[in-house]
């Protein structure tokens, strides 16, 4: 039984030695490949080495497809091994534009945020702004209603008003005839004053004249 136990810890120390000495580890792919003159490694090497990933124009391929006729992007022109050519990007070029991808997702997402951010703002402001703007509407129906009220008494008064201006105006009318027909009168009556004085006059010069001679006629026949 203690055999056992100083077994099951030996493993245990040799589980937890082997975890913290064996760590992860990549293999890089990272090749320099060499541009000949010709179609051998006997030829001259006329680039040392082009990295992996590089975009070359192919031209042509030897007859025993072991070798590409290749044109570098700086013009050099020559021969390379058909086993380091690939019709696709490798994988380190595949990763690098993966991250220049993701870096530009990364910017482009930072830039939704900032401009989500700066809507919510402004929506939050549109908010405020909206709330006040609706209770200013609410606070004009109010004075419109006021002012409806008042429209509507101030009608009423105004028909009243032109109701009492038309009874001015009629009033005014009979006045302007009451004044005619009295002016009239006092007219009349001055004429009736001026008859009875013109007659009281022509009665008075009547007598003066009627009587001496109705005296004279009197002691002309008492002389008689």
């Amino acid at each position: 039984m203690t055999a056992l136990k100083h077994s099951f810890l030996l493993i245990l120390c040799l589980v937890f030695c082997s975890s913290v000495y064996a760590q992860d580890r990549y293999i890089s792919d990272k090749v320099l490949v060499p541009v000949r003159k010709g179609m051998s490694n006997k030829f001259a090497i006329l680039h040392k080495g082009l990295p992996s990933g590089t975009r070359v124009t192919f031209l042509e391929q030897s007859s025993d497809r072991a070798w590409s006729k290749i044109r570098t992007s700086s013009g050099i022109t020559g021969w390379v091994r058909n086993q380091y050519l690939s019709k696709k990007p490798t994988a380190s070029v595949l990763l690098s534009a993966t991250r220049q991808q993701l870096e530009k997702l990364q910017l482009q997402h930072e830039q939704l945020k900032t401009s989500f951010d700066e809507l919510n703002n402004d929506l939050g402001a549109a908010k405020n702004s909206l709330n006040q703007q609706s209770s200013k509407a609410s606070s004009a129906l109010n004075e419109l209603q006021s002012l409806k009220a008042i429209s509507s008494s101030a009608v009423d008064t105004n028909r009243r008003l032109q109701e009492l201006a038309k009874k001015h105006q009629m009033l005014q009318t009979e006045l302007d005839i009451l004044r005619a027909e009295n002016q009239g009168l006092k007219q009349s009556e001055r004429n009736t004053f001026f008859v009875y004085g013109a007659c009281a006059v022509f009665l008075g010069v009547l007598l003066t004249l009627v009587v001496p001679r109705l005296k004279m006629k009197r002691r002309y026949s008492e002389w008689a």
